[in-house]
This record gives structure tokens, C-alpha cells and sequence, in this order.
């Protein structure tokens, strides 16, 4: 994407299949959602610093790809992340 929230910084994927939007782009997202810790030093209007600035950029060399991103895109690239667990489902 372009804009001022892009990632100066880009990780092409091979595929975007289940296991990678599951485990891989959840954890960047993470951490691209998480926010810096300021140094003692740091002002005010840079407390909100990114704490990661990677993005993702999936690339389909394979037929089945396509139908993956026909499903993303008409879901504006977004999807759901469950978790499960021993003790809980979330």
C-alpha cells in the first residue's frame, strides 16, 4: 500500500496460504501495531513510534493463488485470525 501508514519496509512471501496469513502476518501485524518504548530522551510527539515498520507482500506463483486473491480482495484484503487453545477459544 501507499501512504503514510506503508512499511518502509517489504517481505515478499511465496503464496499466502493459511499457515503464513495464520502465523506469519499475525505477528507482524502485531508488531506493527505495537508501539515503541520512548527512550528517557524521547519527546513527546515520538512516543507513538511503530515498533516494527515490515509489511507483507504475498506473491501467487501458483494457479490455486488466484482464488486466494479473489477471496482477499473482495474482502478488501482482510480476514479473520481464530485462536484456540487448552484452556480457551478466542
Amino acid at each position: 500500500s501507499v501512504g503514510p501508514d506503508a512499511p518502509s519496509n517489504i517481505i515478499a512471501h511465496l503464496g499466502v496460504g493459511g499457515f503464513s496469513r495464520a502465523h506469519q502476518f499475525y505477528c507482524l501485524h502485531l508488531l506493527r501495531t505495537a508501539t515503541a518504548s520512548p527512550s528517557p530522551s524521547a519527546s513527546a510527539t515520538n512516543a507513538t513510534t511503530k515498533a516494527c515498520d515490515w509489511g507483507y507482500l504475498g506473491v501467487g506463483l501458483k494457479s490455486w493463488d488466484a482464488k486466494i486473491y479473489e477471496a482477499l480482495k473482495s474482502q478488501d484484503y482482510v480476514y479473520a485470525c481464530n485462536m484456540r487453545g487448552k484452556d480457551s477459544d478466542e
